[in-house]
């Protein structure tokens, strides 16, 4: 597909407004037991993708029933070998 000048422009206009109202947040993450806000692009985690998903309610700021969430966690890394 060709875009002419004036639709790439508002294309690029479109796309800019729509960055600006994008909700913000912040992503923090545990990586090898430290709490990080980036990846390192060598994390064989992050190139294959291995690593365990899991979710954890919370209720008024605090994680409900950690001590089973965090059993779950240690045993689905070790199925996966990840210690």
């Amino acid at each position: 597909m060709v875009l002419v000048a004036p639709m790439a422009r508002w294309l690029s206009a479109t796309a800019k407004a729509a960055a600006d109202q994008a909700p913000t947040m912040s992503v923090r993450h545990f990586i090898n037991g430290q709490l990080c806000s980036t990846v390192d692009c060598h994390d064989r985690g992050l190139a294959y993708g291995d690593g365990v998903f899991t979710t954890v309610a919370a209720q008024n700021g605090k994680p409900c029933l950690w001590d089973l969430h965090c059993r779950r966690l240690k045993r689905d890394c070790r199925q996966l070998g990840i210690a």
